[in-house]
């Protein structure tokens, strides 16, 4: 499908989307002024501007991960109406969709059944670029990350220069995330 055309009067700014380890060593506004430089491995925080690994930076926008339902049995995924989780991936410094769909639905059937793409994200903000999910024929969508009903309003909450609720990878490739500021 091609490019969706421009408005005449914004014409050349918007950019190409992008996958994840595009985004490593540039600097990304978040909008208001408040810029990120996204790097390979660690995170600095208090650095100025922040820098954020590209792996804390892309699981801040995205579902946990996991199977839905626990199981790589596709049609026990749509069963189980699970929406706490997605199955996303990285692939070095390239995070992956869930796998296209095997099985064959009225009126579609996937070109490249279990298939994963790249993410895309804006080069300019580091947002994730919508829509970042292939038809999910019979799931729910996934919850966004901490089920906020808006997870790009504000998705790095700062308090003292200190991120209060960064992503905290727990070893297990679970993430888990700091709230203790928020008493």
């Amino acid at each position: 499908m091609p490019p969706l055309a421009e408005l005449p009067d914004r014409k050349g700014k918007m950019k190409p989307a992008v996958s994840s380890d595009k985004l490593i060593g540039k600097s990304v506004d978040w909008f208001g002024g408040q810029k990120y430089k996204i790097t390979a491995d660690k995170s600095d925080w208090k650095a100025n501007p922040p820098e954020v690994s590209i792996k804390e930076w892309v699981d801040m926008m995205l579902p946990a991960q996991g199977k839905p339902g626990g199981t790589d049995d596709e049609h026990k995924q749509v069963v189980s109406m699970d929406a706490t989780v997605l199955d996303w991936v990285w692939e070095g410094n390239v995070a992956m969709s869930e796998p296209e769909t095997k099985q064959v639905w009225v009126n579609y059937k996937s070109p490249t059944p279990g298939k994963r793409f790249a993410l895309r994200f804006d080069p300019i903000t580091g947002k994730l670029s919508i829509p970042y999910l292939r038809p999910h024929m019979g799931k729910r969508v996934p919850f966004s990350p901490e089920h906020n009903p808006a997870p790009f309003f504000e998705p790095i909450l700062v308090q003292n220069q200190a991120p209060i609720r960064a992503p905290m990878l727990d070893g297990s490739g679970v993430a888990t995330h700091v709230d203790d500021a928020l008493e």
